[in-house]
């Protein structure tokens, strides 16, 4: 798995940047770590995920933002 997921409680230094609300009613507050380390906590668990910017890159990379446009699916 790309990424750690910390238990409830885990003491981070954050700034937060945003937050969003899933269809389900999951909220998510989005926030940076020591101010460089991505991070998402699900307020509804209280669990965090943080990822590196290196493993970000890679997951980024995999999904295809260096590819192409491709005017079959209008995708920018």
């Amino acid at each position: 798995m790309i990424g750690t997921i910390h238990p409830k409680g885990t003491m981070l230094l954050r700034e937060r940047v945003g937050e969003a609300e899933t269809k389900n009613g999951v909220k998510i507050e989005m926030s940076l770590v020591n101010f460089h380390t991505p991070c998402i906590e699900c307020i509804n668990t209280g669990k965090f995920y943080t990822v590196s910017w290196a493993d970000l890159l890679e997951l980024a990379m995999a999904a295809g933002v260096a590819d192409p446009v491709s005017e079959a699916n209008n995708v920018q």
